[in-house]
């Protein structure tokens, strides 16, 4: 379909997917990156996936009928990071 991308979850989704970013100034190595990506990765509703420690974010396309905001910020709080600042691209909703 024409919302494409790989990763995560590959069954047909409804709807288009929304693109959010994370800032997070915890992480700072690439095992952070993965942790975060591995454990996003096996939620139902999320697809694309990009933890950057350079830049302090986390790059997720998820599908909000199938997983919401606050469940991906506390996905990511219960590995112990801070998210600070959350955009959704795509979506009038951004939550500081």
């Amino acid at each position: 379909r024409s919302a494409g991308g790989s990763g995560g979850n590959s069954a047909t989704r409804p709807g288009e997917p929304a693109h959010l970013v994370l800032e997070v100034p915890d992480i700072h190595c690439a095992g952070c990156e993965q942790s975060i990506e591995d454990l996003l990765r096996n939620r139902e509703g999320v697809g694309d996936i990009k933890a950057d420690s350079r830049a302090h974010k986390v790059r997720v396309t998820y599908w909000p009928e199938q997983i919401g905001l606050h469940q991906i910020e506390e996905a990511v709080t219960s590995l112990g990071f801070r998210v600070q600042r959350t955009h959704v691209a795509g979506h009038d909703e951004t939550v500081a």
